[in-house]
């Protein structure tokens, strides 16, 4: 008897430990990917802003152009589209922006001149976007994500001579010059845009579909879209990643440069580097000195994208600053200045208490 309460104790007790041990287990591999997450996400972010800084600091450069002005000024589409057209060929030959184009809009929202097409003058550009320029106004120098005849990442600079707008500048790239950044340090992207926006984006009606969305950059891998097919797309969305078969799927919603959501983000975190993150291989180590708080900011961003800013492009400017050249930041920082007058005290205490994670904030705010 005393033999078979021992064996059955020394069962218990081997079955508790197994236990444990899988628990452990199983809490640890969802830390490394919960780890793993939090450094893509950031490299993500960073890598995207830095996107959006380099073209409204060109567009910013290139809204001064002399000839441009020059060309606006005289009406002379065919001289305004052959100085876009020479300034696209200079940035492909020279840059990495092989496939940035420009256009030039009229101070009353039509159509001036592109970079890559003549023909088009005089065409009203309202009649497929969403949002409207207020002409007795100058509108804020602004770059992010926007929805045209395609999704593209998009900057837009007024034009201004002698204090005057006389047009707007925009600089366009496609996210699949983006995408192949990622894909260089082992994160494909998948941009995905809600259908409902096809009406206006006309030139991506045939591209491939999942769900509700419509796939952006064409260039994407095929046999990862079809793993993302198979996976449960309201379990991404829910839970912000799914981990299945070794390899990684991150949700991340997408916003235009108006706060206003245009579809999602999909990363995908190759397994290779996965594992270099999760060993903290020093290509990815720029994400772990990121407090969990600056994370759980970010998340509270998504829901609350404007923060404590009356508009999304004063956020984006205050944001942008401290990465502009120093004529760039000259500029901007009066743009921001008189915005900011029109803000009461607790609008800019609420602005200072969501900024600058960083810092260590000590002594009463007058």
């Amino acid at each position: 008897m005393k033999l078979r309460f021992f064996k059955l104790f020394l069962f218990i007790v081997l079955l508790a430990l197994i236990s444990s041990i899988i628990f452990l287990s199983v809490k640890n591999d969802k830390n490394e990917i919960k780890k793993v997450v939090d450094v893509a996400k950031t490299y993500f972010n960073k890598s995207l802003q830095s996107e959006k800084v380099n073209l409204l600091s060109l567009s910013l450069a290139l809204s001064e152009n002399y000839d441009l002005k020059h060309a606006i000024k005289s009406e002379d589409e065919d001289l305004g589209q052959k100085i876009l057209s020479t300034l696209t060929l200079k940035f492909k030959k020279y840059t990495n922006m092989k496939d940035m184009k420009l256009q030039v809009i009229t101070d009353d929202y039509f159509l001036f001149a592109r970079s890559w097409e003549s023909g088009f003058s005089g065409f009203p550009l309202w009649w497929f976007r969403d949002e409207k320029y207020d002409n007795s106004k100058i509108i804020e120098p602004k770059s992010g994500i926007e929805i045209g005849m395609m999704l593209t990442i998009r900057s837009t600079v007024p034009i201004i001579d002698k204090d005057v707008v006389i047009g707007y500048l925009e600089s366009l790239k496609l996210l699949d010059e983006f995408s192949l950044k990622l894909r260089s340090n082992g994160i494909e992207l998948f941009v995905l845009m809600n259908q409902e926006y096809l009406e206006e984006a006309s030139l991506m009606r045939e591209n491939s579909r999942i769900g509700d969305f419509v796939l952006s950059n064409m260039s994407a891998s095929k046999s990862y879209f079809r793993h993302l097919k198979s996976i449960s797309f309201e379990k991404l969305e829910s839970e912000h990643f799914v981990y299945d078969k070794d390899t990684l799927f991150i949700y991340e919603p997408m916003y235009n440069a108006r706060g206003k959501k245009l579809g999602v983000f999909v990363l995908v975190v190759f397994p290779e580097t996965f594992s270099k993150i999760s060993n903290n291989d020093s290509l990815y180590t720029f994400g772990q000195d990121i407090s969990s708080q600056e994370f759980s900011d970010v998340v509270e961003s998504w829901e609350k994208p404007l923060g404590g800013y009356k508009e999304f492009s004063h956020k984006e400017i205050i944001q942008l600053l401290p990465n502009l050249h120093k004529k760039d930041s000259i500029v901007m920082k009066k743009r921001a200045e008189k915005f900011l007058r029109e803000y009461d005290k607790d609008e800019l205490i609420d602005i200072i208490l969501n900024s600058a994670r960083k810092m260590r904030k000590i002594g009463e705010i007058k």
